[in-house]
């Protein structure tokens, strides 16, 4: 049942991450920070600076699913439930007027690229954070099931290329802005089955 909330739990450990990063740089620079969305980029311009993290894709990874010894017992043998292995492409987005977005973008890039591996520690600090929240979805994700289900998350920068990163701007129907595209790849298994 918790592998069902595997993908939002990502998203939101991400939030977390670029919001700590863009936090730490409000204060650093005495500025108030950009806000950290999820979801479909905002459509048409904003006055309000923020980065955006848009889940444009989900794919099974069958490499790791098919590699020995990731999946497989001390014998060879397959477990009888296999862990939910997934790549997450992300698209990360500034919005907003121009140094407060391309500064919000920044710092995102920046603690994206200095977190190639999520630790179990803040894997934890990242949804225990959403203890209290008052949507009970979210605080659904700061479950000890959910944190003890991620076995791993790796992230790494993606080249999209212009065609596919102006494809997804036109089917997000958002105007374009600067951004940064990302895969995440995930390991989780449901600890209750």
């Amino acid at each position: 049942m918790t592998a069902a909330l595997a993908i939002a739990a990502t998203s939101e450990i991400l939030r977390f991450l670029v919001d700590e990063a863009l936090r730490k740089t409000g204060q650093a620079l005495n500025f108030t920070p950009p806000a950290v969305t999820i979801g479909s980029p905002p459509a048409g311009n904003t006055a309000t600076p923020s980065v955006n993290l848009f889940l444009c894709q989900a794919l099974p990874n069958s490499s790791l699913r098919n590699a020995p010894g990731f999946v497989r017992g001390p014998l060879g043998d397959r477990p009888s439930q296999q862990p939910l292995l997934l790549d997450l492409f992300y698209l990360a987005s500034g919005h907003g007027p121009g140094s407060a977005r391309e500064i919000g973008l920044g710092a995102a890039i920046e603690t994206l690229q200095q977190t190639p591996i999520v630790t179990t520690a803040l894997i934890s600090t990242a949804l225990r954070s959403l203890d209290g929240d008052p949507d009970p979805l979210r605080r659904a994700l700061s479950d000890q099931a959910v944190i003890d289900g991620f076995e791993s998350i790796a992230i790494k920068a993606q080249s999209l290329g212009l065609d596919s990163t102006a494809g997804l701007w036109i089917a997000a129907q958002a105007p374009l802005s600067p951004s940064a595209s990302y895969v995440v790849t995930i390991a989780f298994k449901d600890p209750s089955a």
